[in-house]
């Protein structure tokens, strides 16, 4: 019979990494992606761009490259709108005109071909909304994207990034000392 599984936290006290746990940290580095032409030239799709962003961005998982995908969810969201709105326009069913052999009219009722684009577009959204982790199902499964660091002129341990760090703490130092007494000090 295997043994039971030690938790994370009994890992962690032992200072060894879990062999089945998923790593933390993200190594896609975090960005903006650019709005494409396509979403700019439609106003719904440019809102719901801004909005999803705004929401990804303050989950820390929005990258450069995540641009096709939210174009095609804005684009979609845009299409579902647009077929919600016929179907407020014209109801659910509309009446199509037949002619039979005489060359008479008459009317069917068919149900309006906007509901089943507004059916496909609901289904392709869920899908997206998944894939960016915007469900209650799978909002814990993204990892955020790694904080993009600022590059430094000298690597690390070299005589200018010491040179540098020198020169930073002597501005630190002037600005403290020219500081009024009567103000209270963060130095």
């Amino acid at each position: 019979m295997p043994r039971m599984r030690k938790s994370v936290k009994n890992h962690l006290l032992t200072g060894v990494e879990p062999h089945w746990a998923s790593p933390t940290d993200s190594i896609i580095e975090g960005g903006k992606p650019k709005i494409p032409q396509s979403v700019k030239e439609d106003s719904v799709a440019l809102g719901e761009w801004k909005r999803i962003t705004k929401l990804l961005s303050q989950r820390g998982v929005l990258t450069a490259g995540d641009s096709p995908a939210i174009e095609l969810y804005a684009l979609t969201y845009s299409k579902f709108l647009a077929a919600r709105r016929e179907i407020a326009a014209k109801g659910l069913f509309v009446d199509t005109p037949i002619l039979d052999s005489t060359g008479t009219v008459h009317f069917s009722r068919k149900l309006n071909p906007a509901s089943k684009i507004e059916s496909q577009c609901a289904t392709q959204l869920r899908q997206l909304l998944s894939h960016f982790s915007l469900t209650p199902s799978t909002r814990e499964k993204t990892k955020q994207a790694k904080t993009p660091q600022e590059e430094l002129p000298y690597p690390v341990g070299s005589v200018g990034y010491r040179l540098a760090e020198m020169k930073r703490e002597r501005e630190e130092q002037e600005r403290c000392e020219n500081e009024p007494t009567n103000v209270a000090r963060s130095c």
